[in-house]
């Protein structure tokens, strides 16, 4: 019973985001834990799950500004005679913004939208060992298979 309370809430913190008051008073009723212990500690998670979003929305702009001042450079580049040094001045700065909209592309994909096991450990106060089994155990578990 304290194994199958601890995955509901491990797992409940991991979209903690995605929890609305319904679906908390069924955790509460299903593990036994105090609603305003919980609902403080999935404030927290969400929270940093803003922070996350922010970062990621500053990142996208950045993105795009390189984007278009790359494409503004391309398209300066198309009007001008090769050989001269306002060509060669955009397409150094053509080059730099595109190696930058990649390196910004990347950032992306690598930012984490979950919060990390370690995160949860802390906010918990369990140990990240246990974090860490609980969740394996709970991925191997029947519910969380796709058919």
């Amino acid at each position: 019973q304290e194994m199958t309370a601890r995955k509901v809430l491990l797992l409940a913190c991991k979209s903690g985001n995605g929890i609305d008051d319904e679906l908390l008073a069924n955790i509460v009723r299903q593990t036994g834990i105090s609603e305003a212990w919980l609902r403080n500690r999935l404030d927290t998670v969400r929270q940093r799950w803003m922070l996350s979003l922010d970062r990621l929305r500053i990142l996208r702009e950045k993105r795009y500004a390189y984007y278009l001042r790359a494409q503004k450079s391309r398209l300066e580049m198309q009007n001008l005679d090769p050989d001269s040094t306002r060509y060669a001045i955009l397409e150094r700065d053509y080059r730099y913004c595109t190696k930058r909209v990649d390196d910004l592309k990347n950032q992306c994909a690598r930012l984490q939208m979950a919060p990390s096991n370690r995160f949860l450990a802390q906010v918990l106060g369990m140990c990240r060992g246990t974090v860490d089994s609980t969740l394996a155990s709970a991925r191997k578990h029947e519910y969380s298979r796709v058919s």
